[in-house]
């Protein structure tokens, strides 16, 4: 992996180069916007829940803004309820959330923090809720408060949840947001260091709006099957976390939890404790590589790119360009486990199809560069239930002829609106005898010089017709 990593950053070196007040998350938490349906577009019964919502713009059952949402319950496998859920928000893990709301009306209510997780399995449990206790609602407006921390891994999308109960509860929901109300945030989220040498970490905690000047922070370092637990004194706005790297560790890989009882807020931290060798081919690497000003870059791949997420190669390509560029470099892992590249498409232009969350917000913030290593599971031969020998299995998952046009495609997608500045296109290939060969360049060059315009449209039209849209 650590090749592949030298190999992106190679691609590049050519390339030139009083209690504050929360920030509300939520698109639209007054209930305000409307879509030419008359639904409302920033929420939804969420899928398998009994009960309607429409639109209150009665001064008497609105209690900010012009309109609020009347929730009427309805009954399901014995139960009388009704949900509204707010469209998603892309989660910081660790993160203290806090979701609020103000309701009156019949029955009972509670507020949710909703976690929506990554699943690869259909046992994987998909959601989550951490409810407020319920009240018993009347006439007068009360506010309902949950929080939350953020603390499975595999976070994908978090929401604000509001549900009514009892039979013929009717209530009016208004002014509900979703915010974080606690952060721990360690700088950069990955290192390579140097058998024997030491590196600093820069650690920001923030409570309630505020950044948090005093205290004390947990700190946990495990190795392997060993941990060590120790404490560490927040000193100012940015502390300095320091990692000294042992020689020669059996284990090379460390991971650092930090987390803060105040703020009810964790972040971790990957280190890899490396050679001197290996250090001096990734420094030299990153040193002849020119970046022009601030950098994002985009990785899109397979499972090269999705496991060992937080310590693979995108993490160290990154880091490396953080390191040798003031810091100016950041990035997002977009990569999937399993995929090929005509699941991408469809999640990158459309939101839809397989795991389609892992590529939300994928063009936020803009990126200048775009990464797409795939190909690796297209040229796997696909079964069929009709073959009965080895001989039988000769085509590919994807198609060359596919491949070309969907990689085309998403190309096309980076490119749109100036949003990527460069392209790097790294795909498996079959060699003779069926072999397949990873992670060879297949392009890099600036979006501007990709192809050509009508070349992209025509490939474009051609997968519309095969698929019928």
């Amino acid at each position: 992996m650590k090749s592949l990593a030298i190999a992106v950053i190679a691609s590049l070196i050519t390339i030139g180069g009083a209690q504050a007040e929360l920030t509300d998350l939520l698109a639209d938490p007054g209930f305000e916007a409307l879509g030419e349906d008359g639904e409302f577009t920033g929420w939804e019964i969420p899928a398998g829940t009994p009960g309607a919502v429409s639109v209150a713009t009665d001064e008497t059952q609105v209690f900010v803004g012009a309109q609020a949402a009347r929730l009427v319950a309805g009954e399901a496998e014995g139960r009388h309820f009704a949900q509204i859920r707010s469209t998603r928000v892309r989660p910081v893990w660790g993160a203290h959330y806090r979701a609020a709301v103000w309701v009156k009306g019949s029955g009972s209510a509670r507020v949710a923090v909703t976690e929506q997780f990554r699943v690869r399995r259909a046992t994987d449990q998909e959601f989550a809720d951490t409810w407020s206790e319920p009240v018993a609602l009347t006439d007068e407006w009360v506010e309902l408060v949950a929080d939350a921390t953020i603390a499975n891994l595999n976070i994908a999308r978090v929401f604000a949840t509001v549900e009514i109960e009892g039979e013929g509860a009717i209530a009016w929901v208004d002014d509900c947001g979703l915010a974080i109300a606690g952060a721990v945030t360690v700088t950069p989220p990955y290192a390579m260091v140097r058998e024997g040498d030491s590196f600093s970490f820069s650690v920001a905690v923030e409570s309630e709006g505020e950044a948090l000047t005093e205290g004390t922070l947990s700190i946990k370092t495990t190795n392997g099957d060993k941990a060590a637990d120790e404490e560490l004194a927040i000193g100012g706005a940015a502390s300095e976390l320091v990692f000294t790297a042992p020689d020669a560790p059996e284990e090379r890989v460390f991971q650092i939890r930090v987390g803060s009882e105040d703020a009810a807020a964790n972040d971790f931290v990957y280190l890899h404790v490396v050679d001197a060798e290996t250090y001096a081919k990734f420094e030299a690497a990153a040193a002849a590589t020119k970046l022009d000003g601030p950098a994002h870059l985009l990785f899109i791949g397979c499972s090269l790119t999705d496991f060992h997420r937080d310590y693979n190669y995108t993490d160290e390509v990154a880091f490396w360009l953080w390191k040798t560029h003031d810091g100016q470099v950041t990035y997002r892992n977009a990569g999937v486990g399993g995929d090929y590249i005509t699941r991408t498409w469809p999640r990158m232009e459309e939101g839809t199809g397989y795991r389609a969350y892992m590529y939300d917000d994928l063009f936020e913030p803009a990126p200048t560069h775009a990464f797409i290593l795939l190909g690796h599971n297209d040229t796997k031969l696909k079964p069929k239930d009709e073959y009965t020998s080895p001989d039988d299995y000769t085509d590919p998952v994807v198609s060359l002829e596919d491949w070309d046009t969907y990689m085309r495609l998403a190309g096309d997608r980076c490119a749109r609106d100036r949003a990527v500045e460069h392209l790097v296109g790294l795909r498996s290939v079959r060699g003779a005898g069926g072999r397949q060969h990873r992670g060879r360049q297949v392009g890099r060059f600036p979006v501007r010089q990709a192809g050509g315009h009508g070349a992209v449209q025509r490939h474009r039209a051609r997968v519309r017709r095969r698929h019928g849209r």
